[in-house]
């Protein structure tokens, strides 16, 4: 193997990692479907969005990682969340 070769099967095991966190929070998210859905409560808190991806931008760009990417992944993310909601 050659140093590309390594260097892929690194992604390649952070880009699962990602998958299985991803998976984890989908779990979690069904826990916040019965549990707004128990208590009345609407599937979107903008507050709540507004803040966490205000949060995440921050904490990117102190890391050095594009804060615009951050928020388009996370937009993403949230738009599939609100839909497994549905």
């Amino acid at each position: 193997m050659n140093k590309l070769d390594d260097l892929r099967l690194e992604i390649d095991k952070i880009d699962n990692e990602i998958i299985e966190l991803l998976d984890n929070r989908f779990e979690i998210i069904k826990e916040v479907k019965l549990y707004k859905q128990k208590h009345g409560l609407e599937k979107l808190d903008q507050a709540r969005f507004d803040s966490m991806v205000k949060n995440l931008r921050k904490k990117s760009k102190g890391l050095g990682v594009d804060p615009n990417m951050i928020e388009e992944i996370w937009r993403t993310i949230h738009k599939y969340s609100l839909k497994s909601q549905q």
